[in-house]
């Protein structure tokens, strides 16, 4: 993939954390929000929930049948398994969130 950026929705957003909830798709759009460097995620202003119990909540009811899945992306990714803490790893290096009004 050579895009620097790609642009996603997201189906939450989760306040207290920053957190931005990705689901799967049938055609496999995970991609566009985890491999460019750059992020832009859109998310409605009433898919936003005050904090990951509601997010969990709201989970539950979606994910019910089984057959979907999601991430919850929290900043640059990191790790610690060489030696040092190492970030951005894999995935975006910046993510930019576009939150759009309800009316």
């Amino acid at each position: 993939m050579n895009a620097k950026t790609g642009i996603t929705p997201a189906a939450l957003g989760v306040a207290a954390q920053g957190s931005l909830l990705l689901q799967s798709s049938p055609k496999g759009t995970e991609p566009v929000s985890l491999y460019p460097p750059r992020h832009v995620a859109v998310v409605r202003e009433s898919d936003i929930v005050p904090d990951i119990r509601n997010a969990l909540e709201w989970l539950d009811d979606e994910f019910a049948d089984g057959r979907r899945s999601a991430v919850f992306a929290t900043g640059v990714s990191a790790t610690g398994d060489m030696g040092a803490l190492v970030e951005g790893v894999h995935g975006p290096a910046a993510t930019c969130v576009i939150i759009v009004e309800d009316r």
